[in-house]
């Protein structure tokens, strides 16, 4: 399955994620690192776990739904963050960062990505370069969903009408009488 943006670029799930879906609609059960559906290192797991962050105020829980969300497509516990962790850890600012983790001969986009969500929690997105946010493809997108994701998982989640609109599926509806 290729998909494309507006501007024509080729954007496809990777085949890890396309074999982890396909197993699962002909067994109907989630992977989990205990129900392995590949040996996958692949990062795919850790890009997709690093908004769990904002699930719980618990480390632990964040942890157990990060790693969860990780098993369901990339069944191997370790992936990239290596070279994410090493770029934060070895720099003191978010420029370098970025530029040390994608600056070398391997996955050099999912090494970037970990980075990012590491460093983004270390330096916040006041640090982020505003000629970096005017590149950024789907930038109101991105920061909508992110500025949602937070409000959602706060200790007040928003239930006004304009929530309700936007998310229908998730806010719970009222229960309907049935008739007998």
């Amino acid at each position: 399955m290729m998909l494309f943006t507006l501007e024509g670029m080729v954007r496809e799930p990777g085949n890890t994620c396309m074999t982890a879906l396909a197993e699962f609609a002909r067994t109907h059960r989630f992977a989990t690192f205990e129900y392995r559906v590949n040996d996958s290192k692949g990062c795919g797991g850790v890009m997709r776990a690093a908004p769990a962050a904002v699930w719980s105020h618990a480390p632990a829980e964040a942890f157990h739904v990060a790693a969860g969300t990780a098993a369901l497509t990339h069944s191997h516990p370790s992936g990239y963050l290596t070279i994410g962790v090493y770029a934060v850890l070895a720099t003191d600012n978010l420029h370098d960062a970025m530029l040390l983790s994608v600056n070398h001969s391997g996955d050099s986009d999912s090494t970037g990505i970990v980075c990012g969500n590491i460093a983004g929690a270390v330096y916040g997105t006041r640090v982020v370069p505003q000629e970096w946010l005017n590149t950024l493809e789907l930038h109101d997108v991105i920061r909508r969903l992110s500025e949602d994701a937070f409000a959602e998982f706060s200790p007040d989640p928003p239930t006004d009408a304009a929530w309700t609109q936007r998310y229908p599926a998730w806010c719970p509806r009222p229960k309907q009488e049935t008739r007998r």
